[in-house]
């Protein structure tokens, strides 16, 4: 018996990480979509390293009318939980994936958190950049 629910769990997990089983509930993704800038093709949040160690850290890949501009954010207040988390346009569609931390049930209300306090940082940091031709055209700057 405890050997075949070991299988059935080892074929489970196999299953599960070749079909792209990602852990991120579908509310979760539902609401990265809705958070994301038109003008982000990209959006990853992962845990900060070095000085950021336990913090959470932002990367996002911002499309302009002059190409891409890669913006990352180590966010200075936290809650002690960060998240791994990968967000990629395709088409007018988010992937939405984890391959490390992710949302759980509990955890739902900080993810989002975090999500939009990400966004905003990086939307922030790409506004407070010199105004430069480029910039002043950029679908983020006002």
């Amino acid at each position: 018996m405890k050997s075949g629910f070991w299988f059935a769990t080892a074929l489970a997990s196999v299953v599960c990480m070749l079909s792209g089983c990602n852990r991120v509930s579908s509310s979760d993704k539902r609401f990265v979509a809705a958070t994301m800038p038109p003008a982000f093709e990209d959006f990853r949040m992962y845990s900060g390293d070095g000085a950021a160690h336990g913090r959470q850290a932002c990367l996002a890949m911002i499309r302009t009318p002059f190409g891409d501009a890669q913006e990352s954010v180590v966010l200075e207040r936290g809650s002690g939980i960060t998240f791994d988390v990968a967000a990629t346009r395709d088409g007018r569609d988010w992937d939405i994936s984890s391959d490390g931390a992710a949302p759980t049930s509990g955890t739902s209300a900080v993810f989002r958190f975090l999500v939009v306090d990400c966004v905003s940082a990086l939307e922030d940091k790409y506004r407070a950049e010199p105004d430069d031709a480029a910039a002043v055209r950029s679908p983020l700057h006002r």
